[in-house]
């Protein structure tokens, strides 16, 4: 099947450290006077819907992608739950072989890896205004880096937080600032932080 010619967007940014798809689509909405709907994430979409722009299940999908962003591949699918395809889905997986003949791991899956609530590490996000792939895995409830728990609301009305939230780092409904979110701290637990390094 033949992709339809997508022109890049005329104002793109490259992926931050650690950065998720859904995170990088949000800020180029917000970059091209999107904000408000998921323009760029229908623009993402392959041809009669096959695949989802958070984890593109084909390579028109990260063909798609790549027009649109002009990020490279495999820095695209390194931005999606696909990079945890070995370890989460080792036995429903597929292999897809892009134009430039690189073949990458695909799991079939998806709906294992993006959770429906949006987690933030408030330590991380002081670093930067972004997701991070990480708070995105359905199974992951703490950040390694600063052995705590992640979260998922605002700490002043509770309310649950978006990933426009996180570019702002403060929540939307009371202007709270997420990055002084307390969470408790697994520093103490040596057995299972070396359980989860270790896996």
């Amino acid at each position: 099947m033949k992709v339809p010619v997508v022109r890049p967007l005329l104002r793109r940014t490259e992926l931050l450290p650690g950065e998720s798809l859904d995170s990088l689509v949000e800020r180029l909405n917000i970059l091209n006077g999107y904000k408000g709907f998921d323009f760029v994430g229908e623009l993402a979409q392959a041809v009669g819907g096959e695949t989802r722009f958070r984890y593109p299940r084909h390579d028109s999908g990260l063909e798609r992608l790549v027009c649109l962003t002009g990020i490279d591949p495999v820095h695209l699918h390194a931005a999606s739950p696909h990079i945890y395809a070995d370890v989460i889905a080792p036995h429903d997986t597929q292999i897809v072989t892009l134009p430039n003949r690189r073949s990458l791991r695909i799991a079939e899956t998806g709906w294992l890896f993006i959770s429906s609530h949006v987690f933030y590490c408030p330590a991380c996000l002081k670093q930067g205004g972004y997701q991070r792939l990480s708070w995105a895995v359905e199974s992951v409830l703490v950040c390694l880096q600063h052995k705590q728990f992640l979260t998922q609301w605002c700490p002043h009305c509770w309310s649950p937080i978006s990933i426009g939230d996180l570019m702002t780092t403060h929540c939307h409904w009371c202007q709270a600032d997420l990055t002084q979110a307390e969470t408790p701290s697994i520093a103490a637990d040596v057995f299972g932080l070396f359980g989860t390094v270790h896996r």
